[in-house]
């Protein structure tokens, strides 16, 4: 099996363990999709899983993974020129972990407002 084949696999696991109510396997899942992607310049997925493995490692209350994976997440969605959909979901993921890292997410918040 291919790496882009694994990462594909890696995503359709993670989202069947989510819908599941399997957090902790969805977040393993997705942080395994996001070192496959990684590996092989996927960066349309990378930013996919890493968004995901924003929202799942702030539902665990983990401490700075939240904010990192959803700010690469957002670099990412700016670089490639992604839909608006996909780049505000991933800026909601950001002002999320902000606001759990220190209560700042409104600066965010402002910032799509504009775009």
């Amino acid at each position: 099996m291919t790496i882009e084949a694994q990462v594909e696999e890696a995503l359709h696991r993670a989202r069947g363990a989510r819908g599941e109510g399997e957090a902790a396997a969805a977040l393993e899942f997705y942080m395994l999709a996001s070192d496959l992607a990684r590996t092989v310049c996927d960066e349309a997925s990378l930013a996919h899983a890493l968004r995901h493995v924003s929202d799942l490692a702030r539902e665990f209350r983990l401490e700075r993974l939240p904010l990192e994976a959803a700010t690469e997440a957002v670099s990412i969605y700016e670089t490639i020129g992604t839909s608006p959909l996909d780049r505000t979901n991933a800026r909601r993921v950001q002002a999320l972990a902000l606001a759990q890292a220190d209560g700042s997410a409104g600066s965010i918040w402002e910032e799509e407002r504009r775009l």
